[in-house]
């Protein structure tokens, strides 16, 4: 670790040598400007406050982060599960399954899709098995997942290229696992290197699902009616979207106890 006591700066203009900076001042005018806007930072939740922010930030700490930003962002993740072999000490990084992440404002999970972008799927799956393999190396087992930032932008011959960055690690089952869970018990099959989920008869499978589907129409309805209208109804568009054992295909619902707060969970 390096003591920084000072800065040079070099120019060499018109044989004009370099400037020596106080570091101690840059950093405290860095400090002063970070410090002022504090009471200027925007909340993803809508109750918070600087005023309410302020007392858990001086109790707890806080962790400070790099924002990557850009025109084209988009946030994909992989999960997977580390599994050990006793007998011989070793172990495998199983990936289960990757997705691109919705998020509302950027940054409130409400949903995803499976599988991830096929531009970068394979570069993050890739990663994720590196992190699964350092992760084991400290004794890690069980599920974690992934989550990267991605950039799309175009190269000098206007090529589209992805900047991908991992941005989080959660050692947990994650908003994905349950959706993933229900789409492997339902269809049958796996994961295949690609990432992309295939019954065991070959035959490709995704999803797309959120756990925050709101309407107004719903509130006040069970979730025995909501189930007895969907699957025991004569409504047309109901008949055409229902689960399919034969074919595999059509909508699950998730999490029914909201129902009648006006929310349901859609698998399609």
């Amino acid at each position: 670790m390096l003591d920084l006591q000072s800065i040079q700066t070099k120019t060499y203009i018109n044989d004009v040598g370099g400037k020596l900076i106080d570091a101690h001042e840059l950093v405290n005018a860095m400090a002063e400007d970070i410090e002022s806007s504090f009471p200027k930072m925007k909340f993803t939740c809508p109750c918070a406050t600087w005023n309410s922010y302020r007392p858990q930030l001086k109790r707890l700490g806080v962790i400070a982060e790099m924002f990557l930003e850009g025109k084209d962002i988009s946030s994909p993740s992989v999960q997977a599960i580390i599994e050990p072999d006793c007998a011989t000490g070793n172990h495998c990084v199983h990936i289960l399954s990757t997705h691109e992440q919705i998020l509302d404002d950027g940054q409130i999970f409400s949903g995803c899709i499976n599988p991830a972008n096929g531009h970068y799927r394979k570069e993050i799956i890739t990663y994720a098995k590196r992190i699964g393999n350092a992760l084991a190396d400290k004794g890690v087992v069980g599920h974690f997942a992934t989550d990267f930032l991605t950039n799309r932008r175009y190269n000098k011959e206007g090529e589209i290229m992805y900047d991908v960055s991992a941005i989080e690690i959660n050692l947990r089952q994650g908003g994905t696992t349950h959706t993933f869970a229900t789409m492997a018990l339902l269809c049958g099959g796996e994961t295949g290197d690609d990432g992309v989920f295939r019954t065991q008869d070959g035959q490709q499978r995704c999803y797309v699902a959120t756990d925050n589907f709101l309407d107004a129409n719903l509130s006040g309805i069970t979730s025995k009616d909501f189930l007895h209208f969907f699957y025991d109804g004569h409504h047309d568009k109901a008949k055409s979207v229902r689960w399919d054992s034969e074919r595999k295909l059509g909508v699950i619902f998730h999490i029914l106890d909201f129902i009648p707060f006006g929310k349901v969970s859609p698998e399609c």
